[in-house]
């Protein structure tokens, strides 16, 4: 069988030798010429379809595999969120319990604790901060705003195209 493409090119010259044609014995032999042609390519597309069939089934069930995995993975993660959450109620109640006691620190047979003070910055307002200490960023574009004044006034803004894309759908 041949190619698509070979299909489609034949296709279009049938076409247009039905045009040329003179005479209506010519023409029938062209249309017939270009049904058998269709046929062709009609049982291409049938074999493509089936083969995206076959690809969309693999691709479900690989999805449905990763949402298992994902969901697994959350619940996963959950649980360690709580045994961290768990250690910091227990470092809190210690440290509180060794500043109350006045104790630097607490030997024991596996390690010891003790205290460390460490400093941390904590911003109050983000506009009084000088520029200097500010990490640029790129500004986020809203796509979707874009496009729905565009179909509302059909203006375009610089710096922006809207792209019309066509593509092949099977029911």
């Amino acid at each position: 069988m041949a190619k698509l493409y070979e299909l489609t090119d034949a296709y279009a010259g049938l076409v247009a030798m039905l045009e040329d044609c003179e005479t209506e014995e010519q023409a029938f032999e062209v249309i017939a010429q270009i049904d058998a042609v269709t046929s062709d390519i009609s049982a291409k597309a049938e074999n493509y379809a089936k083969i995206r069939m076959n690809l969309k089934a693999t691709a479900d069930e690989l999805n449905a595999r990763a949402s298992i995995f994902k969901a697994e993975a959350e619940r996963l993660s959950a649980k360690a969120k709580s045994a961290e959450n768990y250690i910091k109620r227990l470092n809190d109640y210690l440290l509180f319990a060794m500043e109350l006691a006045g104790m630097k620190q607490i030997p024991t047979t596996i390690g010891k604790f003790y205290t460390q003070s460490t400093t941390s910055v904590e911003v109050l307002d983000a506009w009084a901060v000088p520029e200097q200490f500010a990490t640029p960023q790129p500004p986020k574009i809203d796509k979707n705003a874009i496009k729905k004044a565009f179909k509302e006034t059909g203006e375009l803004f610089e710096g922006v195209e809207i792209k019309e894309t066509n593509g092949v759908r099977f029911r």
